[in-house]
């Protein structure tokens, strides 16, 4: 799923010109507007309480699975000191084509190959386990799924983010965490938690934040596909388009942005280096290589 970076940037530039930009925003005539009333109905009013401790039920098993499966086996440093660091990866052009194509033939994803990619390289490089539960993220947009169009002068943006667990199991091969990832994902979006999971988070940070007591997942991914955006706004012209992760000593351990630019797939991959030095992230890296090699050439 991919994060709204770059139509975002558009926008952006778009004000800046002084023209109105395309899309969906969020606002009353004051600038306001409450987000349930914006969702669909099963998401909205008293209906929301029941899926909403629903969706806290399956959060919380799902990270007592994720404790539990890693216990004894790897517990990331959460070290205030820790500094992020940024690894630029290129994939070939025959890589990437490699990867479409096993995308078709095996009915999967490109985001969940790419998710299935990650996960299993950390869990081959920190977790060393013959089968381990991994907490991941993955990004999506909601402006698309909302029930209204608002005021084209306003510029607005939900974001939301999907956590989940996949058991990595190295004897079931490849594909079949591939298909894990994409279940998941598809479970979790016809559930709607991308609803309930937006209305949680502050809630779920700030829980985070003060206790300091464990990270967010393993991994996290944001998938971009083919960039295709306006060059020229106005004055204004777009010559290069660069897109960085974030991430902070309470989040996943490895994360990343994965772009498909002219017929190459670019990593801007994250890591802190109080869990990693430079080495072991490049290890990682090379192991998502090795696996996706493997799987599709």
């Amino acid at each position: 799923m991919p994060l709204p970076g770059p139509q975002l940037f558009a926008e952006l530039l778009s004000l800046s010109a002084g023209r109105t930009p395309d899309g969906p925003g969020v606002a009353d005539e004051e600038g306001r507007r409450p987000a349930p009333a914006l969702f669909p109905s099963a998401y909205t009013g008293a209906r929301l309480i029941p899926a909403v401790a629903r969706f806290m039920g399956r959060q919380m098993a799902d990270e007592m699975k994720f404790r539990w499966g890693s216990r004894g086996v790897r517990k990331a440093p959460i070290a205030a000191e820790g500094r992020c660091h940024l690894l630029p990866v290129r994939w070939p052009a025959a890589l990437a084509a490699a990867i479409v194509r096993a995308s078709r033939r095996e009915r999967v994803t490109i985001n969940a190959i790419l998710s299935a990619a990650m996960l299993a390289g950390v869990e081959r490089r920190l977790y060393k386990s013959a089968r381990t539960p991994l907490r991941h993220i993955i990004f999506a947009d909601l402006r698309p799924r909302l029930r209204e169009t608002v005021p084209e002068r306003m510029l607005g943006c939900f974001l939301t983010m999907f956590r989940f667990t996949v058991t990595v199991e190295r004897d079931r091969g490849f594909w079949a965490l591939a298909r894990d990832v994409q279940e998941a994902t598809r479970r979790s979006a016809h559930g709607g938690e991308r609803y309930l999971a937006f209305l949680m988070a502050p809630g779920m940070m700030k829980m985070i934040l003060g206790l300091k007591q464990f990270r967010m997942s393993a991994t996290a991914l944001s998938y971009n596909g083919p960039i295709d955006i306006p060059t020229t706004y106005g004055s204004l012209e777009l010559t290069e388009l660069h897109a960085f992760p974030t991430n902070f000593t309470l989040g996943p351990e490895y994360s990343g942005i994965a772009r498909l630019f002219r017929g190459e797939l670019w990593w801007d991959l994250l890591y802190v280096d109080s869990d990693m030095d430079e080495a072991g992230a490049k290890a990682i890296a090379g192991e998502m290589r090795a696996i996706v090699e493997e799987a599709t050439c």
